[in-house]
């Protein structure tokens, strides 16, 4: 099993292309900026301690103590003015808590801009959650919903845990933030296009977070579970475990997982996961169990044994908050190595790689064009083949792409777009032959000709 994290605040995904890394970038502190807090210890735990980039350094809120235990503290809102020495574009704030305990973590916080460092207006709230036992100290993430330009920056904490508070590190994100227009997350070359035929259900969401928006390859929408709010504040929601399952019209090569987290916070990201899929469409077996870090803007992969899976079920033991958000979900194929396919007109025999093969049907030529048996091209360019008998329809699905062909029929369905055929698909002597360069072009390969020896090779 393999696992990998690609943080995409340094990596947006374009329409039509592949990763396309952006400076999503954070302002360099110099001494020039001018940070006040209403309250730090005096002369320890200065604000500027925010920016050294050491996590064993951090700003804490003044408290009183006596042989080493509490008395009192001053109490929140607690306000932490940033002055910049020229006007920044700034998209967003990332808030470092710190890692050795739990005491004084940030819970919801207010967020002001201005432009002459002095009148400040409103620009957002925040809340933030640190998953069990509050022990998850990665970085939260507030993204502004458009690029503000300010000369300062002023965050009020409103809520913190013990009522005093604590911040390791502080960064301002560079607006703007380049996407098209449209949020759109472009296929990755590994990756399963999805299809409207997919049955996709999940035990819990709301109603502007359904189950088919982590399909949808659009950034803006995400899937997430049911819960309550009281005022901004969520009071319930529906715990872990979440299952999720997405059931195939034909089953799909698969070889793992790559779930897109949510790019404004940190809540409900999984933390624990585990992929089941079944080959039957009746029983489940385990395919890998996963951790990951969850950190908001990233991508984390979980790959396991490739197979030819009729429906996957995805289960989360453990995320942030205890719900579950999901921006993409995309499954895997195995890229394909090199495939030479050699079929002779009358020989039951041909090649795969140079390895010879049997035939239960030999190619023919009907009406101008080569007829190769469906089954054996489709399986050797790594497709799965499949029959309907009321229908009289063969089914070919390769790579989240469904071929389908009626026999007799000069019409033929990809992806549910009907295209012209120059020969429909027949059965010869019980088995299933089509247009060897329809079949073999929409699989994605080539084929190539040999009048002399009456020869077809397909290449991929």
């Amino acid at each position: 099993m393999r696992k990998k994290l690609c943080v995409i605040s340094l990596c947006l995904i374009i329409a039509g292309s592949n990763f396309t890394c952006f400076a999503q970038e954070t302002y360099k502190y110099d001494n020039s900026w001018e940070v006040t807090a209403s309250s730090s210890i005096p002369d320890k735990s200065f604000p500027t301690s925010l920016f050294d980039g050491k996590t064993s350094t951090y700003w804490h809120t003044d408290y009183r103590f006596i042989d080493g235990t509490i008395i009192s503290h001053d109490l929140p809102p607690f306000d932490l003015t940033v002055v910049f020495p020229d006007v920044y574009s700034v998209s967003g704030v990332i808030l470092t808590p710190r890692s050795s305990n739990s005491t004084g973590l940030i819970q919801e916080a207010e967020f002001y801009g201005s432009s002459d460092g002095v009148n400040f207006s409103f620009i957002k709230k925040d809340s933030y959650s640190y998953g069990d036992n509050n022990s998850d100290f990665t970085p939260r993430t507030t993204y502004f919903s458009n690029s503000i330009d300010v000369k300062a920056i002023k965050i009020v904490v409103t809520k913190s845990l013990s009522g005093y508070a604590v911040l390791s590190g502080l960064d301002f994100i560079k607006g703007p933030v380049t996407t098209d227009s449209n949020n759109t997350c472009a296929l990755e070359e590994d990756e399963i296009l999805p299809s409207p035929d997919w049955i996709m259900e999940a035990d819990s969401e709301v109603s502007y977070g359904k189950i088919e928006n982590a399909f949808d390859s659009d950034f803006s929408t995400i899937w997430h579970t049911n819960y309550i709010t009281q005022g901004s504040s969520i009071v319930s929601c529906d715990e872990c475990p979440h299952t999720i399952l997405v059931t195939f019209p034909i089953p799909q090569e698969i070889n793992g997982i790559r779930y897109y987290t949510r790019r404004t916070s940190n809540s409900g990201i999984w933390k624990t996961v585990s992929y089941y899929g079944r080959l039957d469409g009746e029983n489940f077996k385990l395919l890998a169990s996963d951790t990951y870090t969850a950190i908001s803007n990233s991508a984390y992969e979980t790959n396991f044994e490739a197979g030819q899976y009729k429906s996957i079920k995805i289960v989360i033991t453990e995320s942030i908050g205890g719900y579950g958000t999901a921006s993409e979900i995309r499954f895997l194929k195995p890229l394909s190595s090199p495939i030479d396919v050699t079929l002779k007109i009358g020989d039951d025999k041909a090649t795969i790689n140079g390895e010879s093969k049997g035939l239960n049907a030999p190619p023919v030529i009907t009406g101008g064009c080569t007829m190769v048996p469906v089954r054996f091209v489709s399986e050797a360019l790594g497709a799965y083949v499949g029959w309907t008998q009321s229908a009289q329809t063969v089914s070919i699905a390769l790579s989240g792409n469904i071929l389908k062909l009626p026999i007799g029929s000069f019409k033929a369905y990809v992806n549910g777009r009907e295209l012209a055929l120059s020969a429909p698909a027949v059965i010869i002597n019980g088995y299933t032959m089509v247009p060897v360069r329809f079949v073999s072009e929409a699989l994605g390969a080539q084929v190539f000709w040999n009048g002399e020896t009456q020869t077809v090779s397909i290449k991929r």
